[in-house]
């Protein structure tokens, strides 16, 4: 098992364009999926019209904002991968050209190494790989692609907060409209018999 997946991490299937076959493009949907947003390799590849079938980084950070997701490039150590919390799943660059999606950290129990879950986007088998940090950073130089949803102000499954009350104002603004005017007259019509006793005692009262 760990000959297979060290073959695997430093042996690339490469394409004749020298790059490795869909790998970059195949985390980039798996991600996503994960983000809430469906998407699939071949229509990305028909979508954007690309001449290879995978994508460089560039191309897929345009990839991923076009899709409706936000995506950075950032360098890591081995360190930081265990502090990354709700930036997982990301996708991580290895040294023979090739893209993996890291899913998630495991400390391990004492006396074990801590160890990385990872995914293969071009096997068939969707069996996670379990790497320590010696065989990791063999492959891994520290290039990672962040990936988060981009929510738009009128996205219905955005998360609550302002930006979840403001969407449903502008979503619904006739009826937005039509409560602030009734407040406004029921405020003016609230406040309409303390005018008219003030000046009445005021005024005639006086």
């Amino acid at each position: 098992m760990v000959d297979s997946v060290t073959l695997a991490l430093n042996e690339p299937s490469a394409d004749d364009a020298g790059q490795v076959t869909g790998s970059l493009l195949g985390s980039l949907v798996i991600v996503a999926r994960y983000r809430g947003v469906q998407l699939s390799k071949e229509q990305l590849i028909r979508d954007h019209q690309l001449k290879a079938s995978d994508a460089s980084v560039k191309e897929t950070l345009g990839i991923a904002h076009a899709s409706g997701l936000r995506a950075s490039t950032t360098r890591l150590r081995w360190g930081d991968l265990f502090n990354m919390g709700t930036a997982l799943p990301a996708i991580v660059l290895l040294r023979n050209g090739a893209a993996m999606v890291l899913m998630r950290t495991e400390a391990r129990l004492p006396g074990w190494p801590p160890v990385v879950v990872l995914r293969d986007p071009n096997s068939t088998d969707e069996a996670p790989l379990l790497l320590d940090e010696a065989r990791f950073t063999a492959a891994w130089a520290g290039d990672v692609i962040l990936v988060k949803r981009d929510y738009r102000l009128r996205d219905e499954d955005r998360p609550f907060g302002m930006g979840w009350i403001v969407g449903q104002l502008l979503r619904d603004r006739r009826v937005a409209r039509d409560l602030a005017v009734c407040a406004i007259i029921l405020g003016v019509l609230a406040i309409t018999p303390v005018i008219f006793w003030r000046v009445m005692v005021d005024r005639v009262m006086y």
